[in-house]
């Protein structure tokens, strides 16, 4: 449930994997389309959802991550659905890859890779969070900002503590979002 942090080549990968009950379309859906990722997603995606396009990352105002109102820019690496997404997010990678499991559910692999190893606790913790919201999402018992808001409030602390320990010293030494409580 928890990430792990490996090097690649220059630069640095988390990877979690998740079991959900959906099926690989279910899941496909929550992570392309607007609605969904309005409930799990830090920020909207702007653009079309084929490979080689060129995506926009909007942060909305008052977001829970502290984030001003800003835009980042990404292009689809990969689009094979529903088994594969790949973007970049800057000069950030995102990938998840769904493969179905025996029972009508699916296995998520999520993966993403960054260059400064300092900021690993900190983005562990926020896709962390991410992914629970997106299950949380999937499963029906999520679908509104409040509780989206008081469920990263709850679970930062405990899990920034966990990754910073976890993911050793050097990777905590940029701290977690504007506004963030890791007291």
């Amino acid at each position: 449930m928890y990430a792990s942090l490996d090097q690649a080549g220059n630069q640095w990968k988390l990877t979690y994997t998740r079991e959900l009950r959906q099926s690989p379309d279910e899941v496909w859906c929550a992570l392309v389309e607007p609605r969904s990722l309005a409930v799990w997603f830090p920020t909207a995606i702007e653009g079309e959802r084929e490979e080689g396009a060129k995506i926009r990352f909007v942060f909305p105002m008052g977001d829970a991550f502290g984030a001003e109102e800003a835009a980042m820019l990404g292009e689809i690496l990969h689009f094979d659905p529903p088994a594969l997404l790949e973007y970049t997010w800057a000069s950030e990678n995102l990938r998840y890859l769904l493969e179905p499991t025996g029972t009508g559910g699916t296995t998520l692999t999520f993966s993403f890779t960054f260059d400064d190893v300092g900021t690993a606790a900190r983005d562990a913790t926020g896709w962390h969070v991410c992914l629970d919201l997106l299950a949380e999402h999937l499963s029906g018992a999520l679908d509104a900002a409040p509780e989206r808001k008081k469920m990263i409030e709850e679970q930062w602390r405990p899990l920034f503590a966990h990754y910073a320990e976890n993911l050793g010293p050097d990777s905590s030494t940029q701290g977690g979002p504007p506004g963030a409580d890791l007291s």
